[in-house]
């Protein structure tokens, strides 16, 4: 029973289409070229709401900040050392006066295929369900790490094209995606539950089988679960 709550749930999220409707404020994320930008602010500042609807999954690296963020319908005080992850899909708005200094990493699914497939199930985690790791709090060596391999990515970024750039920029992701995934595993792990454990579980060996696998049962075999 729990199987098949959580495979409806993963059908619909993973489908979830845009709203046709959406309110004349909220703009629509521009197209970005080659599915991939990283961009690094210092004290960058919102005079103005600024409210839009991602294209692409997005990651926004937090040395220092203040004010507020609003994804959806959750809100977050900036501050400093943290992580935002941020689905396609999602509404994000800057409130008026909020700041920060740090990295703005965009990519699209298109992209993403070019990184290692031992990365998808970090990316299924953390993306899939974005909205239970909204915003990670990092200790300082996490902070650093976390922050120079950023900085490696955006200088690869802002290099003149050459052959293979883009698998190398991608590289570079698979590397940050599994040190996050690591980030948010070790936050998870004093206030987890059941059900999380086994949401994540599923959705790893989603990531994994789908190609294969297409029945419940397959997978509650591999959870150790009845359907």
């Amino acid at each position: 029973m729990i199987l098949t709550i959580l495979a409806t749930f993963s059908v619909r999220l993973l489908k979830l289409p845009l709203p046709e409707i959406m309110l004349s404020s909220t703009l629509i994320e521009k197209e970005i070229k080659d599915s991939f930008s990283i961009h690094f602010f210092a004290d960058r500042q919102y005079e103005h709401p600024s409210a839009s609807r991602l294209a692409y999954n997005r990651i926004i690296l937090v040395s220092t900040g203040l004010g507020t963020l609003k994804i959806d319908d959750h809100t977050f005080k900036i501050s400093s050392s943290e992580l935002f992850l941020i689905s396609k899909g999602q509404v994000v708005n800057f409130k008026k006066g909020s700041k920060f200094t740090g990295y703005e990493l965009s990519f699209g699914d298109c992209f993403w295929e070019k990184a290692p497939s031992s990365a998808n199930n970090c990316k299924a985690v953390l993306f899939n369900n974005a909205s239970a790791n909204q915003m990670l709090p990092l200790i300082k060596e996490d902070h650093e790490e976390l922050s120079s391999l950023f900085k490696s990515l955006w200088n690869e970024f802002a290099r003149e094209e050459y052959i293979n750039k883009l698998d190398a920029m991608a590289a570079y992701l698979k590397i940050i995606m599994i040190k996050i995934a690591n980030v948010n595993a070790s936050l998870a792990s004093g206030i987890d539950n059941y059900e999380n454990q086994l949401y994540r579980q599923f959705i790893e060996l989603i990531s994994a089988h789908y190609q294969s696998s297409h029945e419940v049962a397959e997978y509650s075999k591999l959870l150790g679960i009845s359907a």
